[in-house]
């Protein structure tokens, strides 16, 4: 078996799905439904972000999914038992490359 093959996580895909509340509000959420699939996680460098509320340190990470996995941006990703938000999806020949934040 190859490294790769052996260093593998299983990751839960899950798309986003928003919900009206009953002023017209719109609020994040993701559907029931979850794909599994077989990632390669890639830890990025922690760094602070300058949101609204102040500074926060939000865990970063890239997976490496098999290029056929159904997923777009703003959609969910379940791994190690954390929440993530798919925020970029590149397409390369063999993989798709996800960038996703944690979901505080």
């Amino acid at each position: 078996m190859r490294l790769a093959e052996r260093t593998r996580l299983r990751v839960e895909l899950t798309p986003r799905n928003c919900a009206a509340g009953a002023l017209g509000g719109r609020a994040e959420g993701f559907s029931g439904e979850r794909t599994a699939v077989w990632a390669s996680v890639l830890p990025e460098s922690g760094r602070l972000e300058a949101l609204q509320r102040g500074a926060a340190g939000r865990d970063r990470l890239r997976l490496l999914v098999p290029a056929d996995a159904r997923v777009a941006c703003g959609d969910g990703a379940f791994v190690r038992d954390r929440m993530y938000r798919v925020t970029s999806v590149q397409r390369w020949t063999a993989h798709l490359e996800l960038e996703c934040e944690e979901i505080s």
